[in-house]
């Protein structure tokens, strides 16, 4: 997951490079010039990872079998019962958050708990082309479309929303999405997104915010997968605030 401190809101994604748009992934080393992780106030925690579990265990001690009892609320020892400790902690102190990552054979897991402890957001990122988990109450899976996972009467992400960024370096590709849904009396927030860590299971070609462009964007979501999803709540990216992003953060889990 990566932490990014916005000192203006004026804009979104200045730093996004127009030119790529042209290039596939193979091309960055080539194209663009790395850029560093944004500084935070994060204090970090690398945790020895768990011992796999042995092939023999049951399939229900399968950490992909648990993702269905995940819930926005439930308390941080009830997340470390269910899949052990984490490989990575943070503690964010500014707005006393705490992040902890999972990283499995089949999948990244991200928690975000409140000051009291809860968890307020989660996300999933596939590291498997054959892993394709689906999303809480929505019904639908990775291994579709942006826009065939969105596609519904009640539901749709926003060009406009604050929560929606893209952004290419030398080394990765970022990109999420907020989706909402239209029915009344629902409290969770949704997003989609490609995280460079996790699987590709398809040629994905990077889309720029700096244009702005509805039509490109529509285009990207009709034709690329998304390889991560999120469930709560990560705040937005404007009016000066800390966000974050779906997924772990690409420099602290690359040599993991």
């Amino acid at each position: 997951m990566k932490i990014a401190w916005l000192t203006s809101g004026a804009g979104v994604l200045a730093a996004v490079i127009g030119s790529v748009t042209a290039h596939y992934l193979g091309l960055w080393g080539k194209e663009v010039a790395e850029q560093k992780p944004a500084s935070t106030t994060a204090t970090q925690v690398v945790i020895d990872a768990p011992t796999p579990p042995p092939a023999t265990l049951p399939v229900e001690d399968n950490p992909e079998s648990k993702l269905d009892s995940i819930f926005i609320g439930m308390g941080k020892p009830y997340v470390e019962k269910l899949f052990g400790t984490p490989i990575v902690e943070l503690k964010h102190e500014l707005d006393s958050l705490t992040e902890t990552n999972y990283k499995f054979d089949k999948f990244y897991l991200q928690f975000i708990f409140s000051k009291s402890g809860s968890v307020q957001f989660y996300s999933v990122v596939s590291r498997s082309e054959s892993f394709k988990p689906c999303i809480p109450t929505l019904n639908k899976c990775l291994g579709n479309t942006f826009a065939e996972i969105a596609r519904s009467d009640q539901m749709d992400a926003s060009f406009e929303h604050n929560y929606l960024y893209s952004y290419l370096t030398s080394k990765h590709y970022g990109y999420g999405e907020y989706l909402y849904l239209g029915n009344a009396g629902n409290y969770q927030n949704f997003y989609l997104g490609f995280n460079s860590l996790g699987a590709m299971y398809y040629d994905i070609r990077p889309f720029t915010l700096n244009e702005r462009n509805r039509a490109k964007w529509d285009e990207f979501r009709n034709r690329y997968m998304p390889n991560s999803y999120g469930v709560g709540d990560i705040g937005t990216i404007s009016d000066d605030q800390l966000y974050y992003e779906i997924g772990p953060e690409f420099y602290t889990f690359r040599n993991l």
